[in-house]
């Protein structure tokens, strides 16, 4: 939605600015010092969030949020409202580990500068973390005793899908071998058929050899009793 680059501290600079925000106060405002102030408070103009109008009375710069910057952080606060996802679970693991500030969680995660911002907004506004400003464009963040026990829900989450994963991943593995084994012994039960087949078919042969044998010796039988009749 905006091609801009924003900072976690440009947008933590329009939540603070108000109708008697001036220039000359915006330091104080942003518990900055001077020369940061003046370097955030430039790419705020830089980028249309902000503008400047005169007092007349007070001779001071009065600070104005623009349609655009009001805008922004109107979107920002939609966004904070949405449920934590992975990158917000990843941007707290980070911390957790010592990678706690924009620059560095930046260059870490390789994503779009204002995507960071926003998911930093959204984690600080859910309480789960807090946040120190450094200078103009760099923040640190620790987390809250809310956001290490999302850490720890979370690590415990994947735990448990992790185990229920691998069991089964194990009884898959248990089906393939007892569809082997089923294989093994079909093989095992053909086999035993062919072969008592086999045998079958050897008695049949030897049974009808008997029946020739018994044949020929009938056979043999008559022809010496016809000669012995003969004979007498």
């Amino acid at each position: 939605m905006y091609n801009n680059p924003y900072t976690f501290n440009e947008l933590i600079a329009l939540t603070r600015i108000n109708d008697e925000a001036s220039v000359e106060r915006f330091s104080s405002i942003m518990n900055m010092q001077y020369f940061d102030a003046s370097n955030l408070l430039g790419s705020l103009k830089a980028k249309g969030l902000i503008d400047f109008s005169s007092i007349s009375l007070t001779n001071a710069s009065k600070i104005d949020i623009t349609e655009s910057g009001k805008r922004f952080f109107e979107y920002a606060l939609s966004e904070s409202t949405k449920d934590i996802d992975q990158l917000d679970i990843e941007l707290i693991r980070r911390i957790s580990n010592g990678t706690n500030d924009f620059n560095n969680l930046k260059k870490s995660l390789n994503i779009f500068e204002t995507d960071l911002t926003l998911h930093l907004f959204k984690l600080f506004r859910k309480g789960y973390v807090n946040y120190s400003i450094a200078d103009a464009n760099n923040s640190y963040f620790t987390l809250t005793s809310s956001g290490f026990i999302l850490l720890k829900n979370s690590e415990s989450n994947e735990s448990k899908e992790q185990m229920k994963q691998s069991l089964k991943d194990k009884k898959d593995d248990s089906s393939v071998i007892t569809y082997n084994s089923s294989s093994s012994l079909d093989s095992s039960y053909e086999s035993d058929e062919s072969k008592l087949a086999e045998d079958l078919e050897g008695v049949s042969i030897s049974r009808d050899n008997l029946g020739v044998i018994i044949t020929i010796v009938v056979i043999v039988a008559i022809v010496i009793l016809t000669i012995m009749f003969a004979f007498k």
